[in-house]
């Protein structure tokens, strides 16, 4: 199947401003807390338990991701679970997707919008008018209230935030699809991406590169016009009240000067650092991950309903795409609908020290839909960090990481190697017995005085 280059959206975590914003009546996209089912009846027990251990799994997150190209998608959500004990948490297998989707007319919601300014409110102001909204959210829920007041087991996560979503910019997205193409087509390794593309790409691969104009020029005359309107747009409306009016227009004048501010110099630095020891840390699928995460380092899903390429973090998890199995229900491809990015993991407690980089969620491609309500499993990869990321030599490896995933712009300054670490204690030590050495003489002098 020919592939062109997706729309990916980006999904951010958000604070809800209130406990009826993660309630099954707004189909609502979640990490943490308890599921919020958009069918209870055809949820199996069994599905929350460990395919490995058969202990209960933790429940991650949902995603609702409608189809309306088919009726029967027209509501359609993902359900994430993880298994966090023991040998589990270091497999690839240690997390479980389900799918369930309906129809706009179903048995369970009303064809009608929610009232979402009730999510607005505080959960003080739906304390004292709870009666009132509680009505109003079973309004919206025909005669099956009950079906949402679940008995499922799973274990639930400590922190609850609210997926926001955006589109990642079409620029972007297009940079790192010919890299992406690239590296999948040319297993070996390749020295530069921008060199021939003929050399790894087949005939129909060029003509799709050529079809979607991955001109880099091109693309940089579109950020310098983009920049451009934004300078007008700041003259006209916003020069009057800032104070730093002369600097900030000469940074739009130049959007090429913007880049050798102090923060991405530290960036520059560090990656030179990690460059100069050579690290198998910085294999190609880290750089095009480093490429593609750096313009909004925060995000903690990517997310393209007709499917996507991979964002790897290194070679040694990479599943190859003829390893990933058929739909089991139905026979079809399965294609990467969701990858869950390892910036989630430094929101939640339970997440923190997991040795994982990203879950890749593949999807059948037809969205089988045996009945209504019924849940799907679906296949989970999850990329596991490789052992020699984690003992690499070097003391600051996981500045870069860390800047990425907490949203920060200027890394922290790369820590001394070990063999500098090593040098600077044997001067120490050096340094030590010369003093000592000078206040036994001092002291010894000190004797013969007295005597």
């Amino acid at each position: 199947m020919e592939k062109s280059v997706p729309t990916v959206s980006l999904g951010f975590l958000e604070k809800p401003q209130n406990k009826l914003a993660t309630k099954s009546l707004y189909f609502p996209s979640f990490i943490g807390g308890a599921p919020a089912f958009i069918c209870k009846e055809g949820f199996i027990p069994d599905m929350t338990v460990c395919s490995r251990c058969n202990a209960r799994l933790t429940f991650i997150g949902q995603i609702y991701c409608p189809l309306g190209e088919k009726e029967e998608t027209f509501h359609r959500m993902l359900y994430i679970y993880a298994c966090l004990k023991g040998k589990c948490v270091v497999s690839c297998e240690s997390v479980r997707v389900f799918r369930c989707s309906l129809a706009q007319s179903n048995k369970y919601f009303s064809e009608l919008p929610p009232n979402y300014s009730l999510l607005e409110l505080s959960d003080a102001a739906i304390a004292e008018g709870q009666k009132d909204v509680l009505q109003a959210i079973l309004a919206g829920e025909r005669e099956y209230p009950e079906c949402f007041k679940t008995q499922e087991e799973s274990k639930k996560l400590s922190s609850v935030y609210l997926l926001g979503i955006e589109d990642e910019p079409s620029r972007v997205t297009k940079k790192i699809f010919k890299k992406q193409l690239i590296l999948e087509k040319g297993d070996a390794e390749i020295e530069d991406y921008d060199s021939d593309d003929s050399c790894v790409l087949s005939k129909a691969d060029r003509e799709i590169l050529e079809k979607h104009s991955f001109d880099d020029e091109a693309l940089d005359a579109e950020e310098k016009k983009h920049a451009k309107e934004l300078l007008q747009k700041y003259v006209e409306n916003e020069a009057s009240s800032d104070p730093n009016f002369e600097q900030t227009k000469k940074l739009l004048e130049n959007p090429d000067e913007e880049d050798k501010e102090d923060d991405e110099e530290g960036f520059e630095e560090f990656v030179d650092e990690i460059d100069s020891k050579k690290s198998k840390f910085m294999t190609k699928e880290f750089e095009i991950f480093l490429d593609a995460t750096k313009t909004d380092p925060s995000q903690v899903v990517r997310y393209c309903a007709k499917g996507m390429l991979p964002l790897w973090s290194s070679q040694k998890y990479r599943l190859k795409s003829s390893n990933v199995p058929k739909c089991e229900n139905c026979g079809s491809n399965m294609t990467l609908e969701a990858q869950i990015m390892p910036a989630l993991y430094n929101y939640v407690n339970e997440l923190v020290n997991l040795n994982w980089n990203s879950i890749m969620i593949y999807t059948c491609e037809e969205s089988c839909n045996p009945s209504e309500g019924e849940y799907v499993e679906e296949f989970a990869y999850v990329e596991l960090i490789h052992e020699e990321e984690r003992t690499m030599d070097m003391d600051n490896s996981d500045a870069l990481l860390a800047a990425m995933t907490e949203g920060k712009k200027k890394p922290v300054k790369p820590g001394k190697s070990a063999k500098v670490k090593a040098k600077e204690a044997e001067e120490k030590a050096k340094l030590d017995e010369k003093t000592e050495a000078k206040l036994k003489e001092q002291l010894d002098d000190l004797q013969l005085d007295l005597d």
